[in-house]
C-alpha cells in the first residue's frame, strides 16, 4: 500500500487491516497473544487460554461467518 493511499484511511480501517495481516500471519490465538505482547490487552495469556475449550475449524469458521453476515445485515440498515 502506497503512503497516499494509507492517508485516505480512517483509523478504524487501519487498525482493521493490520489486525487482518496480524491473524493471517499468525493466527487467531497469534493475534491475541500478540496484543498481549503489546499491551492492547490485560491478563494472563497462558491461563485464560487454558480455560478456552477447544474449537474446531468448521466451527470457528462458521462463526465467524455468521458473525460477518449479522454485521453486514445491520450495516445495511435492515431491520
Amino acid at each position: 500500500m502506497r503512503l497516499s493511499e494509507l492517508d485516505e484511511l480512517s483509523d478504524d480501517e487501519v487498525r482493521r487491516l493490520g489486525m487482518s495481516a496480524v491473524s493471517s500471519a499468525l493466527g487467531p490465538a497469534g493475534l491475541i497473544r500478540f496484543l498481549h505482547l503489546l499491551g492492547a490487552c490485560h491478563g494472563d495469556y497462558a491461563a485464560e487460554k487454558l480455560q478456552q475449550p477447544e474449537t474446531d475449524m468448521e466451527t470457528l469458521l462458521a462463526d465467524l461467518r455468521k458473525l460477518r453476515e449479522e454485521q453486514l445485515h445491520s450495516a445495511s440498515g435492515a431491520s
